[in-house]
């Protein structure tokens, strides 16, 4: 018994969980969403979407009068119908009207929607959230207006004094000229009038809300005036008004921001500030200091009141007295500049000092340069330092970095090199280039830093690169002392990079140019093009120098040495392509007895132990060439080459005696530098070519053969993949085509 109870309660469970959940139902040519778990619907999604010519086409399937019934059957069950969803009536275009029931209690922005031929919303007696009066759509009582439908007829309408607020696109899109608001209204809410074809509004004294683009895009609205009761205007409240020509404001605080009217080009800044005279009163009485500034500003832009600078000056002067910062600054500027008064340096250094007084960190910078420089007052250098460091302490650029002088130089304080290099420090970070140079100093001579050269260095250029002519010159020397020190250490190199970089700033200096062109000289392998410019340049700056005059000298005669050289490698690679591998060992050592600097005729070398059989020795050469340039592509190539033709090797036919024979012509000709004839060394070689040979035609046979092999398969699975498109195919294709490219290279090393 107790096992078939569980199975009905598992049966029952399985039951509520499949019923429990929205259905879709369509009755009356109304789509609608059944919750069979909440027990009521709503209004669903009444369109279609579909594709045309790639586009998607959405196509609403409502039209002409449409009456919601209060409740929906689904599976032999009525469920009362209490809301509309959002996008119920969405591209339901030839929609004219819509009846609610009084069940639905939510309709959420259904309405709301391009619907451009409704014409009325009703809703039925007995809805306690919705009412609707001459088809127009309201709160349930009657303080909201919801939705005035796009096509109602008529060009004016009165809206109900029991309105307090417009709700969001109440008039979106609505054809009206003139809607006459009620006296009460406080709230217009975001897109209220967005798109409509109103001539002209007058807001009611209550209006507190103008919310995000509410009167936006409205072509035909000419002019507008805010009361004194609107504390809060929403983003892009007036934007793209093409017609707007004029905005009253009566709240002098305010602000109409530029994007709260971007677009509206007949406006051309023509906002009229309109202030109360009650108001205007009210200030004078009873204002705070911020107030008192407030009407001084009135005055001198005429806003709301009519411009009078005596009137700004004096309530200026109110606020300043009581303190208030900005009217302070406002006065020592008018004073300082002779705006509107005549210019008076001490009365605007006096509305400065309080300013100071108050933390203007400007102004205390300000006050610190004028008693450093005796401007306006007697010079006090220690009241400029209290003024500097007290602004530097806010972070005022200029303070920072006079604060670092003052303490670098003891100007009002004491000398003290850990504290110049703090804010020394913290303006060179921001860029200022004088600080920079005094950092770079403080590390060239260890005063407040550990001496550094390095950092001295990267100082100075930075000092150097934001136009310091003193960070430039303590750069220039620098940058020369190091680039000598390196040249000394033979770090031709580095001391190249350091002489380059001076030159770029001090393209005249002779001695820079020929250590430049001796560095050149010295790498290896050495530049002699590079180095015979340099020296040219010097004689060019000093026609005397003799420098210069010797060491292009010594040029001429390495540039003829290294032409006899490269001589001597064609004709070595001459002999090396006649099979003269003797001779031409011969050619390239005397190449490197005259320049050892070049890895090429090392390579060669390598080259003809190679084409002898003996990989050990080619190895030794091919090495020797990247001893002298690590970068030399063909010494590496042939390593690799070499390595695998070892690997592959099957007989080793090669005698010692022809090792030494080649050996023996490097050696002799890297001793003397003159040629010599070997013929033992000659018959050895022909020998040596005789008995390879058959070998070389075996290898060669036997590489073609699966090169042939693997071409044939690799071209194969190419054509099925052309056929039926199978991936693996073309992958299979493709191994076999490396396959055959390796054989082939093989092939070719013992063609």
């Amino acid at each position: 018994m107790k096992h078939i109870t569980v199975i009905l309660l598992l049966l029952l469970t399985i039951e509520f969980y499949a019923y429990s959940e929205v259905k879709e139902v369509k009755s009356g040519g109304i789509v609608y969403y059944v919750n069979t778990d909440s027990g009521t619907a709503s209004v669903g999604k009444n369109f279609t979407v579909s594709t045309v010519s790639g586009k998607m086409v959405y196509e609403g399937t409502l039209s002409g009068d449409v009456i919601i019934p209060a409740t929906v059957k689904y599976r032999g069950r009525n469920y009362p119908v209490t809301s509309i969803d959002n996008d119920a009536f969405n591209y339901c275009c030839y929609l004219v009207s819509v009846t609610i029931p009084s069940s639905v209690t939510t309709l959420n922005n259904s309405l709301n929607d391009v619907l451009p031929r409704l014409k009325a919303i009703n809703v039925l007696p007995g809805n306690n959230n919705y009412m609707s009066v001459d088809g127009v759509l309201f709160s349930g009582d009657m303080k909201k207006i919801i939705r005035y439908p796009i096509s109602h007829t008529g060009d004016r309408y009165v809206i109900p004094s029991s309105v307090l607020s417009i709700e969001k696109s109440a008039f979106y899109l609505c054809l009206l000229k003139e809607i006459v608001l009620p006296s009460g209204l406080e709230v217009i809410n975001d897109f209220a009038f967005y798109f409509s074809d109103i001539t002209g509004l007058v807001l009611p004294d209550n209006v507190r809300v103008i919310g995000l683009c509410a009167f936006s895009c409205c072509d035909s609205l000419a002019t507008i005036t805010l009361p004194e009761s609107v504390i809060s205007l929403g983003t892009n409240a007036f934007e793209r008004c093409t017609g707007l020509e004029s905005i009253v404001c009566r709240n002098i605080d305010l602000e109409i921001t530029p994007e709260m009217t971007t677009g509206c080009d007949k406006l051309n800044g023509r906002i009229v500030y309109e202030i109360p005279p009650r108001r205007i009163k009210e200030l004078a009485e009873n204002s705070n200091a911020e107030q008192k500034y407030k009407v001084a500003t009135y005055y001198l832009e005429g806003r709301g009141v009519e411009k009078s600078q005596a009137l700004a000056i004096e309530w200026l002067e109110k606020s300043a007295v009581a303190g208030y910062e900005l009217a302070q600054v406002t006065l020592g500027d008018m004073y300082l500049k002779g705006q509107g008064v005549n210019k008076d340096l001490p009365t605007a250094l006096k509305w400065y000092s309080l300013a100071a007084e108050n933390g203007n960190s400007k102004l205390q910078s300000f006050l610190g340069d004028c008693y450093m420089n005796a401007v306006g007052v007697d010079a006090d250098i220690k009241k400029a330092a209290g003024y500097y460091l007290q602004a530097a302490m806010q972070g005022d650029t200029n303070a920072i970095k006079m604060t670092g002088y003052c303490y670098y130089n003891g100007k009002g304080v004491s000398k003290d090199y850990p504290e110049a290099v703090k804010w020394y420090l913290i303006s060179a970070q921001n860029g200022d280039a004088e600080s920079a140079y005094f950092i770079a100093m403080m590390y060239n001579e260890g005063k407040g830093l550990v001496k550094d050269d390095a950092q001295a260095l990267t100082w100075a250029k930075r000092a150097a690169d934001k136009g310091s002519q003193e960070g430039l010159w303590l750069y220039t020397r620098l940058i020369y002392d190091d680039a000598v020190r390196n040249m000394g250490e033979k770090q031709y190199e580095a001391a190249i990079s350091g002489f380059t970089s001076l030159l770029g700033y001090d393209k005249d200096n002779t001695d820079a140019c020929i250590n430049r062109g001796y560095c050149y000289m010295m790498i290896k392998p050495a530049d002699y093009s590079l180095a015979e410019a340099d020296f040219n340049k010097a004689l060019e700056l000093d026609g005397s120098n003799t420098v210069a005059r010797d060491n292009l000298k010594v040029v001429s005669e390495q540039k003829k040495k290294l032409e006899e050289a490269k001589k001597l490698c064609t004709e070595g690679n001459t002999f090396f392509w006649g099979n003269d591998y003797v001779n031409a060992v011969s050619c390239f050592t005397r190449a490197i007895y005259i320049d050892d600097t070049n890895p090429y005729p090392y390579c060669a070398i390598g080259y003809c132990f190679e084409f002898c059989g003996q990989y050990e020795n080619a190895m030794g050469f091919f090495d020797k060439a990247l001893s002298v340039d690590p970068n030399f592509n063909d010494a590496k190539k042939a390593k690799e080459r070499v390595f695998n033709l070892m690997y592959n090797q099957v007989i080793n036919n090669v005698s010692n005696s022809y090792s030494n024979s080649l050996n023996n012509a490097y050696n002799n000709n890297l001793n003397s530098g003159n040629s010599y004839n070997n013929n033992t060394l000659n018959n050895v070689v022909d020998r040596s070519v005789e008995r390879n040979k058959k070998h070389s035609d075996n290898q060669y046979n036997m590489y073609m053969q699966l090169y042939e092999q693997e071409k044939a398969e690799a071209d194969s699975y190419f054509r099925k993949y052309e056929l039926y498109g199978n991936l693996d195919d073309l992958k299979r294709s493709k191994s076999c085509q490396t396959r055959a490219n390796d054989y082939l290279e093989k092939a070719n090393i013992w063609r």
